[in-house]
């Protein structure tokens, strides 16, 4: 059985929350997200939530999702390229590449511009790296937008390539926790290694880059508020799913459920992939 829908969100860890504030609302156009009090969702600023070990963390609302950054413990090296894995991607059309393009150049932010059959999901697009390190790919898909799920710079999210360092053990891990099937295996050329795409039904993908597991400026773990990336299950799959990670002995459990201001019908648990990343994994009421 296929569980994951597609992508709900992302958070990525930043340096500096105020300068990713900034880069995010310039480059990608996005705003700061409200949450369901009406108050925007800059998180982890007030004496419980700090008390209760969350960190700053600030989410935005772009291309008809969530994404967001959070506060690093640590120092991490600095990008040395605009290509890398992890990279978060979004799909757009040729008046919103147009103005990612400007943004990146009124601010002297370094960028690159894929060649033609570089990148084999994108006709046209540009690479390049926020203030902490964290790489982005913004591109029109081959054959044009099919769907739009947001309505500002940015249409929708396309892939989030991660790494995987045993690779095959990650495609298991793909496979048989969210029913994923890999579509096709090829080499990174920019990158230099191999990677597998795995679609999902929404129309984005998981690529699995056979490439070392970076440290993130912060501990990553499902047991700790933090970085993550979250996946959507519809409700009618949440009882096979969770039934699914029982028989396979997955742990997994929901963090800091206290301290966050979460609408009454969500249900959500959170898992470790091998590689090292956190999976949010959210469902509506049934």
């Amino acid at each position: 059985m296929r569980y994951v829908e597609h992508f709900d969100h992302f958070v990525v860890p930043v340096d500096d929350v105020v300068a990713a504030e900034e880069f995010y609302q310039a480059v990608l156009g996005c705003r700061i997200a409200i949450s369901p009090r009406g108050t925007p969702m800059r998180i982890g600023l007030n004496v419980k939530q700090w008390k209760g070990g969350m960190l700053p963390h600030t989410f935005f609302d772009v291309a008809g999702r969530r994404i967001g950054v959070y506060l690093q413990t640590d120092e991490r090296a600095r990008a040395a390229s605009v290509w890398g894995a992890p990279t978060y991607s979004f799909v757009t059309d040729e008046t919103g590449l147009s103005e990612v393009e400007a943004a990146l150049l009124a601010r002297r932010s370094p960028y690159a511009k894929p060649d033609a059959g570089e990148t084999p999901m994108a006709a046209r697009s540009v690479v390049f790296a926020d203030p902490a390190g964290n790489h982005f790919h913004v591109y029109i898909p081959r054959g044009g937008l099919r769907s739009r799920t947001g309505d500002g710079r940015l249409a929708g999210v396309g892939y989030i390539r991660l790494e995987a360092p045993d690779l095959a053990r990650s495609v298991r891990f793909y496979e048989n926790v969210f029913g994923l099937e890999v579509l096709e295996r090829r080499r990174d050329e920019r990158l230099g290694t191999m990677e597998a795409v795995m679609p999902l039904p929404g129309g984005q993908s998981v690529i699995l880059a056979e490439t070392p597991f970076a440290f993130k400026g912060t501990r990553l773990s499902r047991l700790e508020p933090g970085p993550h990336l979250a996946f959507y299950v519809a409700p009618e799959r949440w009882d096979p799913f969770i039934a699914n990670l029982a028989s396979r002995g997955v742990p997994h459990g929901d963090r800091a459920a206290d301290l966050k201001d979460r609408r009454g019908q969500e249900r959500d648990t959170y898992i470790d992939d091998p590689a090292g990343y956190v999976l949010q994994i959210v469902s509506d009421a049934a």
